[in-house]
């Protein structure tokens, strides 16, 4: 329909930050949770580039009841991340979660 459009596979600088930030995180940890929706292509892309460029697992949960305790076996430290548009609120949740695990009895 538009010959003469031409389309470039661009990302914001804040998103790329962010994708980069994530990676710059995963070499410090054994694994990384990423929340976000699944439907966001750029929570999907941050579990992409973790994966890839910081060769860590990654995760990517919507919610808290989404974490699966058996990817913590023989983690000693893990990253949290989040999607450009994930609430403040959840991610706070999954990290206050992750934080309780490690408390001692």
């Amino acid at each position: 329909r538009f010959p003469q459009a031409e389309v470039y596979n661009e990302i914001c600088r804040a998103t790329q930050e962010r994708q980069e930030a994530a990676v710059e995180a995963a070499r410090e940890v054994d694994l990384v949770i990423v929340v976000g929706s699944p439907r966001s292509s750029n929570s999907l892309r941050l579990v992409e580039v973790v994966k890839k460029l910081g060769h860590k697992p990654a995760y990517l949960v919507d919610d808290l009841e989404e974490l699966d305790i058996e990817w913590f076996k023989g983690a000693k430290k893990v990253g949290v991340t989040s999607g450009a548009s994930t609430p403040t609120q959840l991610t706070r949740r999954v990290v206050e979660y992750l934080e309780a695990l490690e408390a001692p009895p």
